[in-house]
């Protein structure tokens, strides 16, 4: 059985640490002039995504906005 230590390092990997693990080099991460690829998610805490399987609210590739969820809507770009 997983610890809550081990759901962080869990979440970890493919959230903060996603571009190492997939071996994308120093051209990616979070500074100016690199790719602004992210997901926002729907929790206030690691622990409360993963119990309850949180949702994307917002998904911004290449720096443009191509999904927004709001209540009861997904609204695609």
């Amino acid at each position: 059985m997983l610890g809550f230590d081990d759901l962080q390092r869990c979440l970890d990997f493919v959230t903060d640490h996603s571009a190492r693990a997939m071996a994308l080099g120093e051209g990616y991460g979070i500074e100016v002039g690199r790719p602004a690829n992210l997901v926002l998610l729907s929790a206030e805490s690691d622990y409360e995504l993963l119990r309850t399987q949180g949702h994307a609210l917002v998904s911004i590739r290449h720096g443009k906005v191509i999904m927004r969820r709001t209540v009861g809507e997904v609204v695609l770009a």
